[in-house]
């Protein structure tokens, strides 16, 4: 609750035009953030927390949810912009994937966000010739 409660503070601060040097250094990172989806629209770029709409690439990854309520809004309202991952070696991979499994509401949305999403942008994640297979 105390994290929430902080980020709400900031939510408010940058709404209300409040600045410091926190504030500038978000909004510079999300600068340069714009620069990089501008000056490469195709490619994937993995980062932290975004603005939501900022591009249409962007994807959510399900490695650092800390609550399995948020985990469930956010695939069940964005099925198709959601990524499966784990925060190897500190999270689990079975109980990451049991965790998709069980606040899914559909099956669709489980095949989504464990595979199909990345399976269908391929091109798109892995531009660069990363090694990967789909089973």
């Amino acid at each position: 609750m105390e994290n929430l409660k902080n980020e709400m503070e900031i939510l408010n601060d940058i709404v209300s035009g409040k600045r410091n040097s926190l504030l500038d250094a978000k909004a510079k990172s999300m600068d340069e953030l714009k620069e990089v989806i501008h000056k490469y629209p195709s490619r994937y770029v993995g980062f932290g927390t975004v603005p939501v709409g900022l591009n249409q690439n962007l994807y959510l990854d399900t490695s650092a949810y800390f609550s399995t309520l948020i985990l469930k809004i956010a695939v069940n309202e964005v099925p198709l912009k959601c990524i499966f991952g784990v925060d190897m070696p500190y999270g689990d991979l079975e109980m990451s994937k049991e965790a998709i499994k069980k606040v899914c509401n559909e099956s669709y949305i489980t095949n989504a966000v464990l595979g199909d999403n990345m399976a269908k942008n391929r091109t798109e994640f892995f531009e660069y010739g990363y090694n990967c297979e789909f089973e």
